[in-house]
């Protein structure tokens, strides 16, 4: 699940959009200042913005597993209304 959301987050981040050129160059930049190599900077900032990706990607995923179980658990309390607490043996007592 988290795959699909990856490729299809990634998909919207091109290297032609404007929007992505200026976080690209924000991270470039804030890299630099925190002492990284110019020369280095640019691929480190990629890794950053598919680190970012990833992230939001695996926070979708779990928002959305969250909301399949939680639908699976409301399904299942009906069940609950068919179970009966069974009755114990003429002069059988619990142990507890």
């Amino acid at each position: 699940m988290a795959c699909n959301l990856f490729c299809r987050f990634a998909a919207e981040v091109s290297q032609y959009s404007d929007v992505t050129r200026a976080r690209i160059a924000g991270i470039t930049a804030t890299l630099m200042a925190h002492g990284t190599p110019p020369a280095l900077a640019d691929g480190a900032a990629l890794k950053v913005l598919a680190g970012m990706v990833t992230r939001q990607a695996l926070m979708l995923s779990f928002e959305q597993l969250f909301l399949l179980f939680g639908a699976c658990f409301v399904f299942a309390l009906p069940l609950l209304l068919l179970m009966h607490r069974g009755k114990a043996a003429a002069g059988a007592e619990m142990a507890h």
